[in-house]
């Protein structure tokens, strides 16, 4: 193995490639530290999007992830509601300012969600973030819930 490798194959990295990981967040944040990191985003600063959708029909062997494993849609379809007024809750304290550079979809799976409800997530994010045709976009997937 190469010296120069070798630092970063034996330290240490979060489990996933977001930024920051689950184990920064905490209960110490509250509506004014919100308000006051929304109001530090500049007109064209570059903003990451990540929606975490909580919800899988079935419980993969080798998951990890911040979920619920859910048989009714009840609960998903109060969340898209919460989430949709999050976005424009978000929206409003940004004022235009902040430029999206990626939009990421995790969980859970998102596509536990109905199809109508992920694009008016979408549908939201553009025309209350900014999101653009050319912004690029990811979502994770449990390939055994995808339609034929």
């Amino acid at each position: 193995m190469e010296q120069a490798l070798r630092k970063y194959l034996l330290g240490g990295a979060p489990r996933y490639t977001s930024y920051p990981s689950a184990l920064a967040f905490h209960d110490g944040v509250g509506p004014a530290e919100h308000a006051r990191a929304l109001g530090g985003v500049g007109q064209y600063d570059l903003v990451s999007i990540y929606v975490h959708v909580p919800f899988c029909a079935q419980l993969c062997w080798y998951c990890g992830c911040n979920m619920q494993v859910e048989h009714r849609y009840e609960r998903a379809a109060r969340y898209v509601d919460a989430l949709l007024a999050e976005i424009e809750t978000v929206g409003l304290a940004l004022g235009g300012r902040g430029q999206p550079s990626q939009l990421h979809f995790g969980g859970g799976t998102p596509n536990f969600l109905k199809t109508d409800d992920l694009r008016r997530i979408v549908d939201a994010i553009e025309r209350t973030l900014g999101l653009t045709d050319a912004t690029p976009a990811a979502i994770e997937i449990d390939p055994r819930a995808c339609a034929d």
